[in-house]
């Protein structure tokens, strides 16, 4: 997953550009994600002013490894 791999490089070029984002963002990430950090989802939700930050006991397909969890928290958004 080449993308994965970019975001060391990606994220701290798009840290200035996230807290100018108004819109709502649910950052739903699986605690036993092993394709993408649980860091990179605390970074976006350090900076996007208006996001609800979730953490599931899932790893990284979340929706189908805890739907209920995962529905819940898109209710909740």
């Amino acid at each position: 997953m080449r993308y994965v791999r970019c975001y060391p490089q990606e994220l701290p070029v798009l840290a200035e550009l996230l807290p100018q984002i108004s819109t709502l963002v649910t950052i739903i990430e699986g605690v036993r994600d092993r394709v993408v950090p649980l860091a990179n989802a605390q970074f976006l939700d350090e900076r996007l002013p208006t996001s609800h930050f979730v953490v599931i006991d899932a790893g990284h397909f979340v929706r189908e490894e805890a739907p209920a969890e995962y529905a819940a928290a898109l209710g909740a958004s």
